[in-house]
């Protein structure tokens, strides 16, 4: 990864960051190497998307038809990544690499972008000059910033506010981030939260065939003449790694990004530049917050319900799994209205319900007082048991069973 080390936090030409992916990627000597692109809608990531092509795609992904070569695309408003995306790039990379030994590589590539004025004394961040009209850059983010209630906007602000500090704050205080700083500084954190959640679903998938990494997020700086580029970080999962995955680059504060301009080129700096360190798990920070935030007496449930849920689940028949799913709609029903967050708490950190589920229940822990989110998840989760494969409804019920002693 030294090439791209080399590369942390300063501004580059897309061309450059292309070729610092290529290197790192080569240098790695994968079975196969797949690509992921998740950039913008907006047009001015076209050259982005073009520069990746080129450098990176045109060179390592195998050919997808003749003389055709294309990464994985995701293209939205604001750059969103979706959950259960880079499960799909993978599988679809899977058959190339399958008579291998050795991993294939899959390079996910994520931009956040903003608009840079470069027409005064110091860069000011935010919009662009295009069509010989400002505009702002990136859109979305703008809104969110705003607190419009466009549809992107507020999934954008839901993932900026779901832990604590609340990151949004910080971006709107004019004492700790400058009007137009703010907007670089938004870009950046967008795109180190949106890696963030594919790393965790690559945390949370069982691949097809084995597959390294490697996930780098990046802001694009869109101007009028060539756009040039940021990388925050990378992320890099190992095949058959027992160990969370290793993160070096830029933090997810937003107020700590130091800037520095050295040869009209811009340097981005925080404390935790300097070296890598584990990613984090997720499921145990939520239950390590709710610990520390409630003093819990422990809820038990009352022997005759019980007796009742065990004699309405065996009217299901004989078959083992259907009883127990029989029970477990039972169960998260009474618990929605019995112990609602806790039970939601419980079952994500036992990982029986989704990863997608992270930053909701990152904003749930914060908010103790409502339960209505964690009554939501319950019963999204219990609209879904009969779809759930046996050992799924055992590992559930086993996570209640223990927490709830029944």
């Amino acid at each position: 990864m030294k090439q791209l080390i080399q590369i942390l936090g300063a501004e580059h030409s897309l061309d450059q960051v292309a070729q610092a992916i290529h290197l790192s990627a080569v240098e790695r000597q994968p079975a196969l190497v797949g690509a992921m692109h998740i950039t913008c809608a907006d047009e001015s990531e076209n050259e982005c998307a073009t520069a990746f092509q080129h450098g990176f795609v045109n060179f390592l992904v195998p050919a997808l038809k003749f003389a055709q070569r294309a990464p994985f695309r995701l293209s939205n408003l604001g750059g969103r990544y979706d959950w259960g995306a880079v499960m799909i790039a993978e599988a679809h990379y899977a058959a190339g690499a399958a008579a291998s030994a050795a991993p294939k590589l899959l390079v996910v590539k994520v931009n956040a972008h903003v608009g840079v004025d470069d027409s005064g004394e110091a860069p000011l961040f935010g919009t662009m000059r295009r069509y010989s009209a400002e505009s702002e850059c990136c859109g979305a983010l703008h809104a969110m910033l705003r607190g419009e209630h466009l549809p992107a906007a507020e999934e954008l602000r839901r993932l900026f506010v779901a832990e604590s500090p609340d990151r949004l704050a910080g971006l709107l205080d004019e004492n700790r981030i400058g009007r137009s700083r703010r907007y670089l500084h938004a870009a950046l954190l967008s795109a180190r939260l949106q890696a963030r959640q594919v790393i965790l679903d690559v945390q949370e998938h069982e691949p097809v065939s084995p597959t390294d990494y490697l996930v780098v997020p990046c802001v694009t700086l869109n101007r009028e003449g060539r756009d040039t580029e940021v990388v925050c970080g990378y992320y890099l999962a190992e095949a058959g790694s027992t160990g969370e995955p290793a993160y070096h680059g830029l933090g997810d504060d937003p107020t700590a990004y130091a800037l520095d301009w050295a040869n009209g080129r811009m340097q981005v700096s925080d404390e935790h530049l300097e070296g890598p360190r584990q990613a984090r798990d997720h499921r145990m920070l939520v239950l390590e917050e709710w610990h520390r935030r409630i003093d819990r007496r422990k809820v038990t449930i009352a022997e005759e319900r019980m007796r009742a849920i065990r004699s309405e689940a065996a009217r299901e028949g004989d078959v083992p799994h259907q009883r127990t799913k029989a029970m477990l709609k039972l169960l998260l029903a009474l618990l929605a209205d019995l112990d609602p967050v806790s039970a939601a708490v419980f079952l994500f950190a036992g990982g029986a319900t989704g990863i997608h589920h992270a930053f909701r229940m990152h904003r749930l822990v914060r908010d103790l007082e409502s339960s209505h989110e964690a009554k939501r998840i319950l019963e999204e989760l219990r609209a879904r048991v009969d779809s759930l494969e046996p050992e799924q409804a055992a590992a559930m019920m086993e996570v209640l069973s223990r927490e709830y002693s029944l």
